[in-house]
């Protein structure tokens, strides 16, 4: 892409490496398959996205059980990120941003952290 882009020619390539991209209908709905009903559904060492009223919140049961709780959107462009149990991180399916367990990024286009949330009381224990 460089060198097509140092001499003047359009690259094939271009599009699907564009950051401003518009997100396709990958992930349907803005749903995962790693959705729980709640944090009991959850073990130790993993993760998923819960519900809490209009919002989702991407959880994770650390290793000593304890709970830990994220905005579930992307912040990128705010899709709903999956855990992924063999990585242990939170993953967004429309542009492959990669998030730690504690939401810090591994790999953008995402910048920022995941948003650090209250547990719902609901939740806490």
């Amino acid at each position: 892409m460089i060198c097509d882009q140092v001499n003047g020619r359009e690259s094939a390539w271009a599009e699907l490496y564009d950051p401003e991209r518009r997100a396709r209908k990958i992930n349907e709905g803005g749903d995962t398959k790693t959705v729980a009903e709640s944090a009991d559904d959850i073990a130790p060492g993993e993760g998923a996205i819960v519900k809490s009223g209009k919002s989702k919140i991407a959880l994770w049961k650390s290793n000593d059980g304890r709970l830990h709780a994220l905005d579930a959107a992307c912040t990128h462009q705010g899709c709903t990120v999956a855990w992924n149990n063999v990585d242990r991180t939170w993953n967004c399916p429309c542009h492959g941003s990669l998030f730690t367990c504690e939401g810090e990024v591994l790999h953008g286009p995402a910048t920022s952290p995941l948003k650090t949330v209250p547990l719902p009381k609901r939740m806490e224990r």
